[in-house]
Parts: structure tokens; C-alpha cells; sequence
């Protein structure tokens, strides 16, 4: 009973969960369990979330994290105006008067706009009327180079009204906007008539065969093609032609995602190919189409998805916000550049202030955004950022965005300015380093920590501790030893540290030095609702001093320790166990069983159940109760082929879930696309499978103890069931009325009997009603390590790759600002934006998938499974030896009596003979006797009637027979 670990947390407390129900649950699962494939052969319902739920669902998930910074945002400008309001007022009207603080220089730039933008049109208009004077000048001299200059001059001003840049310094309104839509819809109109014109006279010039007005007539066309063509209005193209074209295009790009793909797996050589490969591909493009269909207004997709919306929306809203906030940072600027020193530290302390209020209350993300804003205004005047700098990283990561605050933790450590903050955020570090076993990291963080002369010692001592923790889990136990050495008896983590110390002289077999030790974390006391780490590690201290007892051989110390556990806490069922193998060893067998017996009601997915039935079956055959120790035998047996069952079940289920997850990526398109009817079958599909887990999941024995009692007893009453419907029917074709009655009857008490059959008794865990839970544990933790191993290796993989994608995002947002290019860099914002959210989002699933780590079940299942073996093989040996001495002495008894037997037969046939030749003799004697008396019956009559012709009384033969016989 070697089973000396150690938890590195503080305290980890669970609740077993406990579930009371009346029996009729436990009926109402069986019958569900039996009506449950037959269920999902019939036809799928249609699916329980409608589409409507569905896309509700879909927006809010897409939607999210942009809402919230807006909400973020939003707050921040609302906190900026109180802010300013407050300076403003605190100013008074003379220093208001002095600087305006900014209105004019927000507010008077739209008329600016406004008068530049009309007065440069207005110019274009004059320099266009000066050409048509040139042009018609030109034309009338007949000077055709002239008439050309004039012509490429007045199309070089044409383009240049056209410029969609000079219509981005109007402001925008419905009205305008309006109008120039009218206005090119006119035009739009003379040009088609132009071309319808140009279309009748090449009618008539075919008729008089002029070729030369011909040759004019293609000409003026053309160029009217040219117009069409920049205008984006090329001819019509076919819906079949473009729906290929999207496809083809669709199909490319998912060739292009997959080499991109599978270049992150593959070493220097194969990438090289692939890029070669990527490039061959792309050389056969026809790059002239792509160009020609997108000046052309065509979209690769069939119309608006989802996501364009959401985009659109996204970035209406936040070019709305940001525009708000510059307005009022504008006002904030012009009062930081007219404040004087003391006015200015007035300002920084009410933004700093409001972000202290914010950290405080949780609103990470508007503190994140009012300290990029405060670092912004305020650098030109400040310079010591350190502060707000770890602030910000302790906003990141109480977000759970762990891989972004690390960036700031780490150059907050490579600082040396921030020598107050780096201790700080070196620990931040080793736990980033310990959560996803970065061993170098975290011994290098380590390293500097205690180098570091601004930690203090409770940052000191917390480091100590986990280095401890780090260095018992790598098995180097000495510099275990050395870091829990290194922590004061006052700090927080001696307790658990003593604890870690203990361990780590039971696995170098120093007994004599973790008994003290554990000896005095016993002693503490607490309460569970005051201090839940005290109560943890005392009763672990119980549980490793029962153990070191047990293995000593002083089993009566080890059970008083074990006896001392609390029932409520989380390794009980290892107390449970040490206190059978206690009472057995004591000879204390009643003992032993109770506490095997409780383990298993109470804890039957416990990683000691097999070792607790194998004990329990001990006990037995000890207490002479062999079939009650075969049945705990045969249990141990059958769960390992029901583990490979629940293992089968598990390669089902992978199949399983990736065909759920092409669903999941098909839902997805169906409600961007918007896609009601494909929705629609892709939720049945998804049923139907989740049926066939189900159907396949049910495939198993029921093997625990509770429901194999339910089944046996319940099953003849299900016949009876079965027996008593085919009487009413025969009774029915027979016409015998009485009889279907009765049968009535009887199923009605049948049926009764079912309704509260054992409704006295309660389910007191939820492992009762699974079969073969343990063994269905194993195969699930067996499933759940495989599957999160090849999770991290593909999380690994797309983090590196979203790193790439923000570095090349950084690198464009440098040249937008470099080309002035505002459109290009709220598009690129906008973008940076939803890759933060996707590396928070995936810093979160790293660090949940990092917590999980599900170690396997140490249950010995070989050892149990072995020792189970040869006692049902004894058993059943002895049985037969038994039951075959039983039929040896039933044999003999059988010849006894069958020699007793014989002698009865034989006395009684003998009897039986002499009986029948009495009956013989005695019916010869009557038979003579009769014969005599007829024969005097009919002398008597000869001799006295025959002749006597008087009439007489005459006597009958019985009297006669009567009065001969009388003396």
C-alpha cells in the first residue's frame, strides 16, 4: 500500500455529490434504457433549437467580445466628459476663456471641409469650361494635334472629378448621397441612349454597305465600353458561369489553407516544396479574370454573409466611438498643453483614479483602454510608465488573456527601471512557466527572482514554493528539500510546504523524519467553514500516518488513524480501504467487509473498488459465504472486457466527433449564409448521430450490483406480463369473457406491483445507475489524455500562427500610417482587434486544457483482476470438489435405498401372491357354494311344486339359503 502523493495546490475540497430519488427513477431509467434504440431507428424529430434560437446564438457569439469593448469604450468616453467637466469647472470661466479648450479646433473643421471641398470643385468646373472654349477654338482652326492635347486634358480633369478621394473630403449625408445618385443615373441614361442610337444608325449603315461610318460607329462604341469598364459595370455574366468561378475559387483558397497548414508541421526541406508547389499553383491563376471580376463589382460569394454584416456593424461602431473619444481627447489635449504643473497633476490623478475605481470593481478591459489612453495624452509630460505597464498586464491576465500579459510581464522584467514591479512580475511569470511546463523558463525565472533585491519575503516564500513543487514533480527531491527549506515558519505556505517536505521523506523511505512532521500538521485544528486548507492537510497527514503504520505492521495505530479522517473529505475512499485492510489483518472480518462495503455504495467509481470487491470477496469466503464472494469475483472479471467495450466505444466516438465537427463547420456556413433548410438537416444528422452514441453506449451489461437486483427480480414480472397479454387475447378469440376478465385482474395487481416496487429505497449516488463505472472511468481517462495531447500539439500550432498574423498586421498598420491611408488602417485596427480576441480566446482554452491534465487511473486493474481469478477459480474448484463428494454420498445413499427398495419389492410381491391365491381359493369356494345352492333350489322346486298344483306362498332362494345355514 505504497501510495505516497501529494497535490501541489493548497487545498482542493469536493463535495461527493449525492442524489436522493425514489425508486420509480431507477424504473423510469430502465424502461428508458429499453425503449432507447428502438427510439432512434424511427424517424428523427425535427431539431430542438430553431434556426431563429440557433442564429440568435451565432450573432451573440460572434458579437461578443466586440460589444463588450464597445460597452468598454463607451464608458471610457463617458468617464473622460466627467472628467473634463469636472477640470473645466474646476478652471473656472477665466481659464475657459484663455484656451477655449479645444471646441473650436473640434467643431469648425467641418466647415473647413466643407468650403475646401467646394472651392476645388468649383475650380475643376471653371478649368472644364476653359477647355470647352479651347476645344471649340481648336476644332474651328482644324489644328488636330491641338484638338488632342485638349482632349487628354479634359479626360485627365474628368478623372480627376471621378476621384473618389476628392469626394471623401464632403461630409456625407442622405441627401447628397442622393443626389449623386440621381445624377449618375441620368447620365447612366444619356450614355444608353447614346448606344442605342449608335446601335439604329450601324443598322442603317449595314443596309447602305458604308463601311467607313461602320468603322466610326465600332469606334464610338468602344469607347463607350471604356466608360462602362471604369464605371465597374462590365456585361452581363451568366449565374452558372459565376457560380463555377466562386467555386473554383472557394476550392483554392482551401488548397491554399491546407499547404499553409501542413507547412507548420514539416521541416525546412518540405516547406520549401510546399511554397514551390503554392507558387506553381498560383502561377496557373488567371490573374486577368480575378482583376477584370473584382473592378467589375462581382463577389466571389453568392451575397452577404453573416460576418459581412457583422463586420460592416463593427466597423460603423467603432469608427463612431473612436470619433466621440478623439473629439473629447482633443479637448483633453488642448487643456494638458494650456495647464500648468499643478492643473496637470490634477488631471492624472483623476484618470488615475477612475482606473483605480474600474481594476477595483473587475472592468479590466476599460481600465486596459483608459491606460493606453492616459499613456498617450500624458507621455509628452510624463515619463515613468512602469506602473500603468504591470497594471496593464494585470489586466490581461485577470482577463485570462495569459499570452498577452506574459509579453508585458517579461519586458516589465527585462526593465531595469521597474525593479519595484519586476519581483512581481517575475512570479506572474513562473506561474505562466508552471501552468504549461515550461521547465527552463521557470527555473530561469526563478533564478532572477532570487536575485532580485526588491522581492519581499512573501513573494520570496511563494517562489520557494512552487520551485519546491516543481523540483518533487522532475523527482529532484534534494532541491525540493532546499526550497522548502528556504521558507519562514510565519509565511502562509509553511503548512503546505511542511506537508510537501513530509512527502518527500516518504519517497526517499525516511520514515523517521516525515512522522514528526506529519505528527504535528495532525495537531492543527480548525473548523470546515473557517479554514478549508488546515482541514485538507491535516486529514492527509491522517491518512499518510495510517499508511506508514500499516506498512510498519502496527495495524491497530495505522486504523486509529485511519478512523480519524474526516468523512468529508475527498480521499475517504483511501481511509475506507486502510481500515479494511486493518480490520482484516486484525481478524476483525465483519469489520473489514462493513468497510468494504461502504466504499463501494458510497464510492463505486473509486480507483479502489476492485482492490475493495477482492477484499469484500476475501472476507466472505473467510465468513463462509462463498456465492456471495463469487458474485464480487465475477465483477472484477467482467469489467476488463467491459472496459475494452467502453475503449471500442471510445474509437466510435472519436469517428463520431469528427464528423460532428464537419457539422459544426457546415452549421456554421448554413447560418452565415443564412441557410434555414440546410440548418435544418445538418441538426438532424447531428441528432442521429448523437442517437447512434447513445444506441451504441447501451450495448453493455448491467453489471453494477443495484441494477443487476432490479433486473433479475423485475424481469419475471415483465414475463408475467407478456403471459398475461396472450391470455386476454386467446380469451377474447375463444369468446370466454370471464377468463379475459380474471387475466385483467391479475396484470392490473401486476402493473401495481411495478408502480411501488422497492419505492421505499433511495439512490444515494449517482454511480449506481452506470454500468461498470469504474471501468468506464479508466477508458474515458485513457480517451481524454490521447485527445488532449494532440489539442495542445494543434493549440501549439495556431497560437504560433496568430503570433505571425499580429506581427504582420503591425508591420501593415506601419505602412498605413507611413501612405496616410485611413480607410486601409481602420480596416487593419479592426482586424488587430479580432485577432486579440482570438489569441484571448485561445490563451483561454491553453490554459483550460493545461488545468485539466488527467492523469490516469491507478487502480491496479491486472493485480485485482489476477487475485479476483484464482479466487473464483478456487471457488469453483471447491464447489465442484464439494458438490461432486455430495453426489459420491447422494450415489451411495441412492444404493441403500435401492437395495431397501428391492427387499420391500420383493416382500410385498410375495404378499400381493399369497393375497391373490386367496382371493383365488375363496372364489372357487363361492363359486361351488352357488352352484350347490342352485342345484337345491331347483330340487326343492321338482320335488314340491312341480306336480302340487295349490297355490302357495313361495320362499325365494335367499331365505331358503337363509334357513339352511340357520342351525
Amino acid at each position: 500500500m505504497n501510495r505516497f502523493r501529494f497535490h501541489p495546490a493548497f487545498c482542493i475540497w469536493r463535495r461527493v455529490p449525492i442524489l436522493l430519488s425514489p425508486g420509480g427513477v431507477v424504473l423510469f431509467l430502465l424502461l428508458l434504457i429499453a425503449v432507447r434504440s428502438s427510439a432512434w431507428a424511427q424517424t428523427s424529430p425535427s431539431p430542438e433549437i430553431p434556426f431563429e434560437e440557433r442564429l440568435r446564438y451565432y450573432l451573440d457569439d460572434k458579437t461578443r467580445d466586440a460589444v463588450r469593448d464597445l460597452l468598454a469604450q463607451e464608458r471610457q468616453v463617458l468617464q473622460l466628459v466627467q472628467n473634463l467637466h469636472a477640470e473645466i469647472k474646476a478652471r473656472g470661466p477665466e481659464g475657459l476663456n484663455a484656451d477655449q479648450a479645444g471646441f473650436r479646433q473640434i467643431y469648425a473643421h467641418s466647415d473647413t471641409l466643407i468650403r475646401s471641398y467646394q472651392q476645388e470643385l468649383a475650380r475643376l468646373v471653371d478649368v472644364y469650361d476653359d477647355l470647352q472654349k479651347l476645344q471649340r477654338v481648336a476644332d474651328y482652326r482644324g489644328d488636330e494635334r491641338l484638338l488632342n492635347q485638349v482632349a487628354d486634358s479634359k479626360q485627365e480633369l474628368l478623372a480627376s472629378v471621378d476621384d473618389p478621394g476628392l469626394y471623401k473630403k464632403g461630409i456625407y449625408s442622405s441627401r447628397r448621397v442622393g443626389r449623386m445618385l440621381d445624377e449618375y443615373t441620368s447620365e447612366l441614361d444619356s450614355l444608353l441612349n447614346i448606344y442605342d442610337a449608335l446601335e439604329r444608325a450601324r443598322g442603317r449603315a449595314q443596309q447602305q454597305n458604308n463601311a467607313d461610318a461602320l468603322n466610326s460607329i465600332s469606334e464610338q462604341q468602344k469607347r463607350l465600353f471604356q466608360v462602362f469598364s471604369g464605371w465597374n459595370k462590365l456585361g452581363p455574366m451568366a449565374d452558372t458561369t459565376m457560380l463555377r468561378l466562386r467555386n473554383e475559387a472557394q476550392s483554392l483558397s482551401l488548397v491554399m489553407q491546407q499547404v499553409d497548414s501542413l507547412k507548420e508541421s514539416r521541416n525546412a526541406q518540405e516547406a520549401r516544396r510546399l511554397d514551390a508547389v503554392k507558387s506553381a499553383l498560383l502561377n496557373r491563376v488567371d490573374k486577368n479574370l480575378i482583376d477584370l471580376l473584382t473592378h467589375a463589382g462581382y463577389s466571389l460569394t453568392t451575397y452577404p454573409t453573416v460576418s459581412d454584416y457583422i463586420d460592416a456593424w463593427k466597423k460603423e461602431r467603432l469608427l463612431d466611438v473612436r470619433t466621440r473619444l478623439t473629439e473629447y481627447q482633443i479637448i483633453q489635449k488642448r487643456l494638458l498643453e494650456t495647464a500648468t504643473l499643478d492643473q496637470r497633476d490634477r488631471m492624472l490623478q483623476r484618470e488615475l483614479g477612475s482606473l483605480a475605481v474600474n481594476f477595483s470593481t473587475g472592468e479590466y478591459r476599460l481600465a486596459e483602454f483608459q491606460i493606453e489612453s492616459i499613456k498617450a495624452q500624458f507621455s509628452p509630460y510624463y515619463s515613468y510608465f512602469v506602473p500603468l505597464n504591470y497594471y496593464l498586464a494585470e489586466c490581461k491576465y485577470h482577463r485570462k488573456a495569459y499570452d498577452a500579459a506574459r509579453d508585458l510581464y517579461s519586458a516589465l522584467a527585462a526593465d531595469t527601471g521597474s525593479s519595484r514591479y519586476r519581483a512581481a512580475s517575475l512570479i506572474r511569470l513562473m506561474q505562466y512557466a508552471a501552468t504549461f511546463n515550461l521547465q527552463q523558463d521557470f527555473l530561469t525565472h526563478y533564478e532572477r527572482l532570487l536575485e532580485e533585491p526588491q522581492a519581499d519575503a512573501q513573494q520570496r516564500a511563494f517562489a520557494h514554493y512552487m520551485a519546491a513543487n516543481r523540483f518533487f514533480i522532475d523527482n529532484n527531491l534534494a532541491a525540493s528539500s532546499r526550497a522548502i527549506a528556504a521558507i519562514p515558519r510565519s509565511s502562509e505556505y509553511h503548512m503546505p510546504a511542511q506537508m510537501l517536505l513530509a512527502i518527500v521523506h516518504l519517497n526517499q523511505n525516511d520514515f523517521a523524519k516525515a512522522i514528526p512532521i506529519l505528527q504535528s500538521l495532525t495537531d492543527e485544528t480548525s473548523f470546515p467553514w473557517t479554514d478549508l486548507q488546515t482541514a485538507y492537510l491535516r486529514n492527509t497527514a491522517l491518512l499518510k500516518l495510517g499508511l506508514i503504520y500499516y506498512q510498519r505492521g502496527e495495524f491497530q495505530n495505522a486504523l486509529s488513524y485511519f478512523e480519524r479522517v474526516s468523512q468529508g473529505f475527498e480521499n475517504y475512499d483511501q481511509a475506507l480501504i486502510g481500515q479494511a485492510w486493518a480490520s482484516l489483518r486484525l481478524g476483525d472480518y465483519d469489520r473489514s467487509l462493513a468497510r468494504s462495503s461502504q466504499l463501494l455504495n458510497n464510492f463505486l467509481a473509486s480507483q479502489f473498488t476492485y482492490e475493495a470487491l477482492t477484499l469484500a470477496g476475501h472476507c466472505k469466503r473467510l465468513l463462509q459465504q462463498p456465492l456471495s464472494a463469487l458474485n464480487a469475483y465475477r465483477y472484477i472479471v467482467r469489467s476488463q472486457n467491459e472496459k475494452e467495450k467502453k475503449q471500442a466505444y471510445n474509437l466510435e466516438r472519436e469517428t463520431a466527433a469528427a464528423h460532428e465537427r464537419e457539422l459544426n463547420r457546415l452549421e456554421s456556413e448554413a447560418l452565415e449564409k443564412k441557410q434555414v433548410a440546410l440548418y435544418t438537416e445538418i441538426e438532424k444528422i447531428k441528432e442521429q448521430l448523437s442517437g447512434h452514441l447513445e444506441v451504441v453506449n447501451s450495448r453493455t451489461d448491467s453489471g453494477n450490483l443495484l441494477l443487476q437486483d432490479y433486473y433479475d427480480e423485475r424481469l419475471e414480472l415483465f414475463n408475467q406480463l407478456d403471459d398475461l397479454e396472450a391470455v386476454i387475447e386467446i380469451a377474447e378469440q375463444e369468446d370466454r369473457p370471464d377468463l379475459a376478465e380474471q387475466a385483467r385482474k391479475q396484470l392490473a395487481r401486476i402493473v401495481r406491483v411495478l408502480e411501488t416496487y422497492r419505492s421505499d429505497q433511495e439512490v444515494v449516488n449517482t454511480a449506481f445507475l452506470l454500468d461498470f463505472p469504474l471501468a468506464d472511468k479508466e477508458a474515458s481517462r485513457e480517451y481524454q489524455r490521447t485527445n488532449l495531447t494532440e489539442v495542445v500539439r494543434d493549440l501549439e500550432l495556431e497560437k504560433r500562427r496568430l503570433e505571425r498574423n499580429v506581427e504582420l498586421v503591425s508591420e501593415y498598420q506601419r505602412l498605413s500610417r507611413n501612405k496616410g491611408d485611413a480607410g486601409s488602417r481602420n480596416d487593419l485596427d479592426l482586424l488587430e482587434t479580432d485577432l486579440s480576441h482570438l489569441r484571448d480566446r485561445l490563451s483561454v482554452l491553453r490554459k483550460s486544457v493545461a488545468d485539466v491534465r488527467p492523469e490516469p487511473v491507478a487502480t491496479n486493474a491486472e493485480l485485482w483482476n489476477d487475485l479476483a481469478g484464482f479466487g473464483l477459480t478456487d471457488i469453483i474448484y471447491k464447489e465442484r470438489s464439494s458438490r461432486l463428494n455430495t453426489i459420491d454420498q447422494y450415489a451411495e445413499r441412492l444404493k441403500g435405498i435401492e437395495a431397501v427398495l428391492a427387499e420391500r419389492r420383493s416382500e410385498i410381491e410375495s404378499r400381493l401372491q399369497g393375497y391373490e391365491n386367496d382371493i383365488r381359493r375363496l372364489q372357487d369356494s363361492l363359486l361351488s357354494r352357488k352352484i350347490q345352492l342352485e342345484q337345491l333350489e331347483r330340487q326343492t322346486y321338482f320335488d314340491k311344486f312341480y306336480f302340487d298344483k295349490k297355490e302357495q306362498e313361495q320362499e325365494g332362494w335367499e331365505e331358503q339359503l337363509n334357513r339352511t345355514q340357520t342351525p
